[in-house]
């Protein structure tokens, strides 16, 4: 599926093994691909068919991923964001990665509102600030009340319930990157997230100046921030 503006890819239940080439044109132009249940990929049967599938966008703004229950990447190409490193006719700037499994509220997984959730004045960054403070200073008791208000508030508030939910993201045989752009990665998991290096050798990265690096995970290129929160 090759698309040549922001578009949005909808399922009631699940998405397997989607292809999808797109970009956005302007800063605040958004890629959506949403599944009502998983996003899943294969794991390849020979090496031959390795890196096949995946999403990729380019241009600025930004691309959420995202899955009401899981999402397992494979041997597929991954989720990555290019900014306009494969075609120069595209506006330059930041380019946001969103990946989120087990989170329903849509509405809050836009980079405007990751971004004041972990480092905003009351985000998830200060909180742990405040609880380094207050264990430094031997009072246990409120740097335990200060992990109950931050769970409270802000964790509870994305991720109300995963009771009915697994919320995995899986990539141990696949990626999640950007480049070509000093985008953020934001990663939510209900669940877990695993990223070890895998036996099986992703696909290589198609710029010509990255075909080395054999990174399986989450990374960027050209200095792009990364945030995770796994509930697990």
């Amino acid at each position: 599926l090759t698309v040549p503006k922001s578009a949005s890819v909808t399922a009631v239940r699940d998405i397997r093994n989607i292809e999808y080439f797109g970009q956005n044109l302007t800063p605040d132009d958004v890629t959506q691909i949403v599944a009502g249940r998983n996003i899943e990929f294969d794991i390849a049967r020979s090496d031959l068919d390795i890196g096949k599938n995946g999403v990729k966008v380019g241009g600025p703004g930004s691309t959420l991923i995202m899955a009401g229950d899981s999402i397992d990447l494979g041997t597929s190409g991954g989720l990555r964001t290019v900014g306009n490193s494969e075609n120069l006719q595209l506006p330059a700037g930041p380019h946001d990665l969103i990946v989120a499994a087990g989170v329903s509220d849509r509405a809050k997984l836009t980079s405007e509102w990751l971004d004041n959730f972990w480092s905003g004045d009351n985000g998830l960054h200060q909180a742990h600030v405040r609880y380094n403070e207050a264990i430094a200073a031997g009072n246990e008791s409120l740097g335990d009340q200060i992990i109950a208000d931050a769970r409270a508030e802000l964790i509870y508030q994305l991720i109300p319930d995963k009771s009915s939910v697994a919320g995995n993201i899986n990539l141990t045989n696949s990626r999640v990157y950007t480049r070509g752009s000093t985008g953020t990665i934001f990663s939510v998991a209900a669940g877990e997230v695993n990223v070890g290096i895998s036996t099986i050798q992703p696909a290589p990265i198609t710029n010509e100046e990255f075909q080395t690096v054999e990174n399986s995970g989450f990374f960027t290129t050209d200095g792009g921030n990364i945030k995770m929160l796994c509930v697990g």
